[in-house]
């Protein structure tokens, strides 16, 4: 079993669909004392400062970021799947089962694994582990996705494994090399990482990620040698201490170069190129940071780059380069550094990628995010009369609709989760609305004493 290491993981995705079910229950999370979160297509939290949007953000990412040992180290709860691939490989060296056969104890696989991530969150938020003693994060319930395509080799020493599913199918092929020694052990990490095959593989960009760009690779350049002692040793005393998700952000950052090779399913698509446009500029890897174009063509390296410029860069290089469907993107505050004009934009493109098959996930502190998120949502109201020529009236494209049944809105306040609710005008209410109603009704009111005669 040891030395196995995935090869190749090709996800070509498959038709989307949507209402997909995983609904997370936390309890004692840093400001969070009890909430439950479904996880939708686009999934939003805002809310006050310090009510636990980022760490909510930052747990999910660590239960499904693949990040944490466990994911091979204990035995699969597939024992019936497990019998019947390891009989037919030994006839074979072919097994075919349908996973709808085992879907419960499939559904309960994912369910555990999460579980045992859980008592791990110290080391996703890099603390001492008495910080989450009190914390437990499980999910609820999880509804299987059928219609991903999935190809996936598993190589090691004189092993070598492959699993494939068609879209729109609950059928798993199997397959072995001649070469291989069939044994339950391997059989079980084989499935082990069948079963993460079908949770969204998730990638953040953190709300430091200007910072990053400017320091990631001294950082990361000081740090290489630390890293996995730090990880081991969490002492008050270490002179470096950061979440995963930020080691995870400095690591993309530091190899541009590298992911430059690879090919989002986003890359024969203008989506890819839609931050360029928003920002007005042109970006490119160098060596292992990027530089901008501008419209009269000045180049400029990105520690000089406009803060906007460097916010969105990663975005950019994932949407180029990494993004496949069915991902989780997860960005803390998209609104970041950006003019009200290009926030709305991004509202925009963020319902774009939704419904071009990617999952979204973003906290925000911004009133005019949301309220362009909302506009998408009433455009899909069917009581609009003469929808194609307001659409074209007010800019909108046909991509550019957010459904309710893709939207999972909440609110962060007093230690839970307010879910919104919609109807046809979109949100009934934002965590923005007590703010701008005392901002609007000062306004009015110093108005009025500017207004009266002496």
């Amino acid at each position: 079993m040891k030395g196995f290491f995935i090869s190749k993981i090709l996800y070509v995705c498959f038709k989307y669909t949507k209402h997909k079910i995983m609904i997370f229950e936390f309890e004692n999370l840093g400001s969070i004392k009890k909430a439950e979160l479904e996880v939708g297509n686009l999934t939003v939290i805002c809310g006050k400062n310090n009510t636990g949007k980022t760490y909510l953000t930052y747990a999910v990412w660590g239960m499904l970021a693949r990040r944490l040992s466990g994911v091979t180290k204990n035995p699969n709860r597939l024992p019936e799947a497990k019998k019947k691939i390891t009989d037919q490989l030994i006839n074979n060296r072919n097994a075919t089962i349908d996973l709808k056969d085992f879907e419960n104890s499939f559904k309960d696989a994912v369910i555990k694994y999460i579980k045992g991530i859980s008592p791990q969150l110290h080391r996703i938020f890099d603390v001492d582990k008495s910080f989450f003693k009190n914390t437990n994060i499980s999910l609820k319930k999880l509804v299987v996705d059928y219609n991903k395509e999935i190809s996936v080799s598993i190589s090691g020493h004189r092993i070598n494994y492959r699993y494939e599913k068609n879209k729109d199918s609950s059928i798993i092929n199997f397959r072995v090399s001649d070469s291989t020694k069939i044994e339950e052990s391997d059989i079980e990490v084989v499935l082990s990482w069948l079963i993460l095959d079908f949770l969204p593989l998730p990638f953040l960009i953190s709300a430091q990620r200007d910072a990053i760009h400017l320091f990631g690779n001294a950082i990361n350049d000081y740090a290489r040698d630390k890293i996995r002692m730090l990880r081991n040793d969490n002492k008050e005393n270490n002179f470096i201490r950061y979440a995963l998700p930020l080691e995870e952000n400095i690591r993309f950052v530091s190899n541009l170069s590298q992911i430059s090779s690879q090919i989002s399913f986003f890359y024969d698509t203008p989506l890819f190129t839609e931050i360029e446009e928003i920002l007005g500029v042109e970006y490119d890897i160098f060596h292992e940071s990027f530089t901008i174009k501008d419209k009269e063509g000045n180049i400029t390296p990105a520690h000089l780059a406009s803060t906007s410029v460097r916010a969105l860069a990663d975005l950019h290089f994932y949407l180029k380069h990494r993004a496949q469907k069915n991902d989780l993107l997860m960005i803390d505050e998209p609104e970041l550094s950006l003019h009200p004009e290009n926030q709305i934009k991004i509202a925009r493109l963020i319902v774009k990628l939704v419904n071009a098959g990617l999952k979204v996930w973003i906290t925000t502190h911004s009133d005019y995010i949301i309220k362009e998120l909302n506009n998408c949502l009433m455009l899909s109201n069917k009581r609009i009369k003469n929808k194609k020529k307001l659409m074209k009236d007010l800019g909108y494209k046909d991509n550019e609709i957010l459904t309710p049944d893709d939207l999972k809105m909440y609110i962060a306040a007093d230690g839970t989760l307010e879910k919104v609710a919609y109807d046809d005008f979109g949100v009934l209410k934002s965590a923005f609305d007590e703010a701008m109603i005392t901002q609007n009704r000062n306004s009015n009111t110093i108005a009025e004493y500017i207004s009266q005669k002496k």
